[in-house]
């Protein structure tokens, strides 16, 4: 899928609204360079990337669910959300559900021992739900069990009343009934496009609908009187729009639209070496695609953007993307294997998130300061015998803005990387996956310790490429000297030989390893 959307945000303390231009453009100038088209742009404006409660933001990620894009871009990844922890969550929420955050300007944004923190920060959400850490809504499932809507936006066709239970919208219900129908009896999400415009028909936002917005209105469990939120299910919760068995007709449809002619395959489930896969010889990312043999089984490979869109002419051929991936899950595992190595690494990324430096903390507390002030300047000017309602008032107000900071201030210092994150849990999180079936565990393995992979063809040869892998720590005594990458390679490929492994060598962002990609079957190169 190359569908994308962009999210472009500003704080109200040093930008104005001509940055969300500039974020717009330059995504947008992203996207045309990737390929991508860009079908929907979220935007929060005077509103801290410290916080989660942004309404576009929550907003991008509740619409993430219903799988119509796979890419977030944003300008630099500090757009997206400055808070590391909260960062982690909510792209580990997208992966989830087959979307990556990309950078118009950065592709890496953090150290090695940092990056792997936010890897470890990801998992840490997953395995010890540290996501309750948060601020837990648990009257949601309350209401929802009572049929109430609690979050997110009400399907298009119903609207909620006073009670916040879901009725039938007076009008869209009408026109809901009419779209259902007409796929039901063949026609294309174009044809519903323009029957919805001809007769001035709006989407939740009261904007003309997009194409693709028909699949998740199809699909929408409460046109046949369903309600459904999280695992609360409640059967006849209202009057039926449609019969269930057009429902089922439709959804069979819409079923084998989503597969009819799928060749690019970008979810992160699938790939998991993207987006940090890139053509050396001409910069290009390495996406992912799929295509069926001659036997109809289906082939999953990485290619070159760039090329498939004709836009160079690199010499790189379509990689397959199990024999890769294995390659470099296998000698990650040798490194993993040896608990000196983990501990190593582990040290590392302590390193990293201690040094990391909270600046809205810091900001925070400098305001606490000023407000304290504030107060101590006015009371001594009462006890000076100045008194008015205004100065009164004035206490009042910063006193309660005062008390309010000072929970944000705690509740942001118990949320703190430093204080969540210790050596030991780093250590438990890296054995952990490290002995998981590779089923299960070879994409965090992946995810956790590649940093960037890049191939490039072997001078003076004609079907050799050079693939080399950046790790995410540095080189040490302990590490130079894990296993060879020979002995765990796989020897049975049918398309690869690995002849020779390249010296290791340190860079900035990670230590490397190369080695070689002999393409011994000539086969042929996938439009």
């Amino acid at each position: 899928m190359n569908n994308a959307v962009i999210y472009a945000r500003y704080s109200s303390s040093h930008q104005r609204e001509e940055s969300i231009e500039g974020q717009i453009r330059e995504c947008t100038a992203y996207a045309a360079r990737q390929g991508l088209q860009i079908i929907q742009v979220y935007i929060d404006r005077a509103i801290s990337g410290r916080t989660d409660e942004r309404p576009q933001f929550q907003q991008m990620i509740e619409d993430s669910k219903q799988h119509l894009f796979s890419n977030v871009i944003v300008y630099t990844f500090d757009r997206f959300g400055r808070d590391r922890y909260l960062h982690a969550v909510y792209k580990h929420k997208l992966k989830k559900n087959g979307v990556r955050v990309l950078s118009a300007k950065e592709h890496i944004d953090n150290s090695p021992g940092g990056v792997l923190m936010e890897s470890v920060l990801e998992g840490m959400a997953e395995y010890y739900s540290l996501e309750l850490a948060q601020k837990v809504k648990r009257g949601q499932t309350e209401n929802a069990l009572a049929g109430k809507w609690t979050s997110g936006p009400v399907p298009w066709g119903f609207a909620r009343d006073e009670n916040k239970r879901i009725i039938k919208h007076p009008t869209n219900n009408y026109f809901l009934q009419k779209v259902c129908e007409m796929y039901a009896n063949g026609a294309t999400f174009v044809d519903l496009q323009n029957y919805c415009k001809e007769h001035g028909v709006k989407n939740n936002r009261g904007n003309d609908f997009n194409k693709d917005s028909f699949a998740r209105i199809l699909a929408q469990p409460m046109n046949i009187g369903l309600f459904k939120w999280n695992d609360v299910v409640i059967e006849d919760y209202i009057e039926p729009t449609i019969p269930k068995e057009m429902f089922k007709a439709i959804n069979k449809r819409l079923d084998e639209r989503k597969w009819k002619g799928k060749i690019n395959v970008n979810k992160s489930e699938r790939y998991a070496l993207t987006p940090r896969f890139h053509c050396a010889e001409c910069g290009g990312m390495m996406n992912g695609m799929s295509a069926k043999g001659s036997a109809g089984e289906q082939h999953f490979y990485y290619v070159c953007a760039n090329k498939r869109r004709k836009l160079t002419d690199c010499d790189i051929p379509p990689i397959l993307r199990d024999e890769l991936e294995d390659a470099i899950y296998e000698h990650a595992l040798s490194i993993l294997s040896n608990p000196a190595n983990i501990e190593a690494i582990a040290e590392e990324a302590i390193a990293a998130n201690n040094a990391y430096v909270d600046n809205e903390l810091i900001a925070m507390q400098q305001r606490e300061r000023e407000l304290k002030k504030i107060v101590e300047n006015l009371t001594k000017a009462i006890e000076m015998g100045t008194t008015s309602i205004t100065i009164l008032q004035r206490i009042e107000s910063t006193e309660s803005e005062l008390k309010e900071l000072q929970q944000r201030i705690q509740q942001r210092k118990l949320l703190s990387p430093s204080n969540i994150i210790e050596k030991q849990h780093v250590v438990f999180f890296l054995t952990h996956i490290a002995h998981l079936a590779k089923e299960e565990g070879k994409e965090k393995v992946l995810r956790s310790l590649v940093n960037k992979v890049a191939i490039q063809k072997q001078k003076d040869s004609n079907d050799e490429y050079i693939v080399t892998v950046r790790y995410n720590y540095s080189d040490t005594a302990t590490l130079k000297s894990s296993q060879d990458f020979l002995a765990t390679v796989r020897k049975n490929s049918q398309m690869v030989m690995y002849s020779r492994v390249f010296a290791g060598k340190l860079y900035q962002d990670g230590w490397q390893i190369s080695f070689i990609f002999h393409r011994k079957t000539k086969r042929k190169v996938l439009a």
